[in-house]
């Protein structure tokens, strides 16, 4: 990634995430991710379910990105179902994103829901005013447009293909993360409760479960009025298994005015160095665009040092469907310039070849421990890839609390 003194560019990672500065690259030693296997008799049934939603979504990305800058997004991939269920394929040349540097996927900011972490939750005004609370109505409200949304082909994505409003749509849509424990019964839950691992992440579910029920409650009146507590919950999970965090700016003033300033300190960059020259003929001149050129910085700093602490949370379009593997070299940075969020890779460990024979493309959520992937994602790393021809995913969960209360870590 480039970082110069003027042209700057934010690194994201999934939520839960430690915030993120400027940076060059992110390397880390991370696993794999888990596989599980449909039988041949039930994959044409599972496939089309996990589909539903895709081409709505693809033609509304086609379609929104045409009047804009050159976005190659769909050239390089499109969604697919792979042994651990679907994802991202890559179909593009391999040698544009690796040895020349070309983006995997842009994606314009105007396609992006956004809130703001707040890391002192004691200023919130109410528990509803908190991060993903805030992003989930912003999504449900999204959804409840219909195709009058600006992100109708995301929503419909989400809700794999069925019309919120539709009566198909209630209690929820279907679950956007099938296999966190919040969606198991009792009778599963029971095997995590075998262990003291176990117990202590059902307790920390059934927390979070509270907690999302009082931001239900705080919410205004007539928020409870056009959404059902099931919506809310179903929105709340999409969130906290989508989103990623990071710093680029959102509602700091400060940061906002910086970004603004870029393109007007670099020009007062270049016209320093010219005024610094043999016929340089006010030293005040030159003082006053060095001064102006660093303003970017000093506002970041002030931001940085006396401002309220904060970080972004976003949901991705695209970039939120590529599966995760902690190894993958991915590198998903926001350029507050042209306004787009960019996915490059740094390595061939993005670009995996499947059972299937199809090439998977990967990213990286960040580090995550077993107690978040099974709280909120509903899998575990280097997990034994089974066999199933069971519907209702006692066979698959099962295995899941097995492998969790089995690991030391």
């Amino acid at each position: 990634m480039r970082f110069h003194q003027i042209f700057l560019f934010w690194s994201l990672t999934r939520t839960d995430v430690e915030a993120f500065v400027p940076t060059v690259l992110i390397n880390k030693s991370f696993k794999s991710v888990t596989s599980f296997h449909a039988s041949s008799s039930t994959e044409t049934a599972e496939q089309s379910t996990q589909l539903q939603g895709v081409d709505e979504f693809e033609q509304w990305f086609v379609n929104e990105c045409a009047d804009g800058p050159d976005n190659d997004t769909s050239t390089y991939v499109k969604h697919g179902i792979f042994s651990n269920g679907r994802g991202l394929e890559f179909v593009g040349n391999e040698k544009d994103v690796l040895s020349n540097g070309k983006a995997v996927i842009t994606l314009p900011k105007s396609l992006v829901l956004q809130s703001i972490i707040v890391e002192d939750k004691e200023i919130l005004e109410t528990i509803a005013d908190d991060w993903d609370s805030v992003l989930a109505l912003q999504l449900l409200r999204e959804c409840k447009k219909g195709k009058q949304s600006d992100i109708y082909g995301y929503c419909m994505l989400l809700t794999r293909g069925i019309d919120f409003n539709s009566k198909d749509a209630l209690p929820a849509p279907p679950s956007t993360a099938a296999h966190c424990i919040r969606n198991w019964t009792k009778e599963q839950t029971d095997v995590l409760n075998e262990s003291k691992r176990g117990s202590r992440l059902v307790q920390i579910q059934e927390k979070q479960s509270m907690e999302w029920r009082d931001k239900y409650n705080a919410l205004p009146a007539e928020d409870r009025d056009g959404f059902a507590e099931t919506q809310f919950y179903w929105a709340m999970e999409a969130v906290n298994s989508r989103a990623f965090k990071g710093d680029f700016g959102g509602e700091n003033v400060l940061k906002k005015l910086s970004k603004f300033l870029v393109p007007f300190a670099a020009v007062a960059f270049a016209l320093n160095y010219i005024q610094s020259g043999p016929f340089a003929s006010d030293e005040r001149i030159t003082v006053g665009l060095l001064a102006f050129s660093c303003a970017p910085v000093v506002l970041n700093f002030i931001s940085e040092t006396f401002g309220l602490k904060t970080t972004d949370a976003v949901l991705l379009p695209y970039i939120d469907s590529a599966n995760h593997l902690e190894a993958a070299r991915s590198n998903i940075e926001f350029d507050p310039l042209k306004g787009v969020f960019t996915v490059c890779v740094e390595g061939r460990n993005c670009i995996v070849e499947d059972d299937n024979g199809m090439k998977q493309f990967y990213v990286s959520y960040g580090e995550k421990r077993d107690t978040e992937l099974l709280l909120n994602y509903g899998f575990l790393p280097e997990m034994k890839e089974i066999v199933t021809q069971d519907e209702t995913g006692d066979e698959i969960r099962r295995h899941l609390a097995e492998t969790f209360n089995a690991r030391k870590l």
